[in-house]
């Protein structure tokens, strides 16, 4: 599972990502205050099915055996945009086939058009090229992508790869369903969960947030707030997700990592409203100017 670390005014996020339903992997040696799993769906009669997935396996484990939170900020998709992700995932192969044909192209051309020392145009297409085929390796042959070739358990050294690949990702389910999906969850946790944890610990709180590669891109909307805020009100949220989306589920789990008791809070994401745009204070000279007009010698 490998993982990366994003610090904001509110929390220290440890982000672990990794494919869904691939196999029991490896937690990575970081402690934590509270565990949040992507769901796939803010559904709590689904929530048991996602505590037991094997990608979470592990990290349930871990959270149960030192007591620490589970939670679910994740919401559920409408049925349009539900329709729309599976048509998407239809057309991978195509995809995947087309961008790995230009890739591929691309390289081969670099290689065979020359046996001298690339130039840094050249150097730079080839990289475009091999760039522009990991997204597509990831569905031809997945066991090599680089993105899996990774050690689950090391730190994410080639971010602009995972970048690519949530792109590509982004592009196959659906324009905006993956960036809304991700700031509605980061939203409720760095505006809600975080201060709540904050509360009860006296310090910081340390958050590890789980999810598969395609939500590479909540790294930067943690990281960048007024894009968060701007994704979530220029967009009509409605027609991505269902009206229960403001809500959080807290997972109580037993020493067996049993789900004994789901515990729902209602209005955990509120949209800040745009700050309204201020005129630029005028200058001593500009005000003159304004008022009195400009003195000219004659």
């Amino acid at each position: 599972m490998a993982w990366t670390i994003v610090e904001t005014s509110k929390a220290k996020y440890v982000l672990l990502f990794s494919w869904h339903n691939y196999k029991p992997l490896a937690v990575p040696s970081i402690e934590f205050d509270c565990l949040v799993l992507e769901s796939g769906s803010g559904n709590p009669k689904q929530a048991p099915e996602t505590i037991k997935s094997i990608q979470y396996r592990k990290l349930t484990e871990k959270a149960v055996k030192e007591k620490k939170p589970v939670w679910l900020t994740d919401v559920e998709l409408t049925e349009k945009a539900y329709a729309r992700s599976n048509r998407g995932t239809e057309l991978r192969p195509y995809v995947a086939n087309t961008l790995g044909g230009i890739g591929l192209a691309t390289i081969l051309k670099q290689i065979h058009s020359t046996n001298k020392k690339p130039t840094r145009r050249k150097f730079l297409k080839s990289a475009a090229g091999i760039l522009l085929t990991a997204p597509a390796i990831r569905e031809l042959i997945p066991e090599m992508t680089i993105i899996n070739m990774q050690s689950h358990n090391n730190q994410i050294q080639f971010g602009i790869l995972w970048q690519l690949d949530a792109k590509y990702n982004e592009l196959i389910s659906g324009k905006g369903m993956l960036e809304i999906r991700n700031a509605i969850s980061a939203e409720k946790t760095e505006s809600f969960l975080a201060p709540r944890l904050r509360e009860e610990l006296g310090r910081k709180p340390v958050i590890a947030m789980a999810w598969g590669s395609a939500h590479y891109g909540i790294k930067s909307i943690l990281e960048n707030p007024q894009e968060r805020h701007r994704i979530l009100r220029e967009n009509k949220i409605g027609e991505y997700v269902k009206k229960s989306y403001p809500r959080s589920l807290r997972i109580h789990l037993d020493q067996n990592g049993e789900v004994i008791k789901i515990e729902e809070f209602k209005g955990t994401l509120k949209i800040p409203k745009a700050k309204p745009k201020t005129k630029p204070k005028l200058t001593r000279r500009a005000f003159l100017r304004r008022h009195f007009g400009s003195r000219r010698k004659v």
